[in-house]
């Protein structure tokens, strides 16, 4: 965890060295959006359990690090991951952005997410709060999760 959390925070150092981060200013909430909409779209899919929907929102080298876990990379083993994921009594994903940063110039994005994943049974309603960072690389004109990063609470 330590070795991928550093890989983060360097990922994220050269962000902010090598692009142009968006300045302040009225176009910030367009450019937020930019991220935003597939960031919902995606974790819409994950809701509805549409696991070709997810899937068209990552990157074909995609990696997703769970916590205390070996990185899942590739989508075909992303996808394989998420069917099992799927099979869960989860009821819903709940999702909020905290803070969206672009790099206008080279394309990249990152988000800093909370989440809570719910699961209602037996024993009622249960919330499993947690973290997420994503960074997100725009090809072709669409924006793909390059790298996701999740830890529990």
């Amino acid at each position: 965890m330590l070795r991928f959390s550093s890989f983060l925070l360097i990922s994220g150092l050269m962000l902010v060295l090598a692009c142009a981060l968006v300045k302040p200013g009225a176009h910030l909430a367009e450019v937020g959006e930019e991220i935003r909409t597939p960031m919902n779209d995606m974790i819409a899919a994950y809701n509805r359990r549409d696991l070709e929907a997810f899937i068209s929102f990552m990157a074909p080298d995609a990696i997703i690090q769970l916590e205390a876990s070996p990185a899942i990379t590739g989508t075909a083993t992303i996808r394989a991951m998420i069917e099992k994921t799927f099979e869960s009594p989860f009821k819903e994903m709940l999702w909020e952005s905290q803070t969206i940063v672009l790099a206008t110039k080279c394309k990249l994005a990152y988000v800093i997410s909370a989440f809570k994943i719910v699961f209602e049974g037996r024993d009622g309603r249960m919330e499993v709060p947690g973290k997420s960072t994503i960074i997100w690389r725009k090809t072709d004109g669409h924006w793909k999760a390059a790298v996701w990063d999740f830890s529990v609470d």
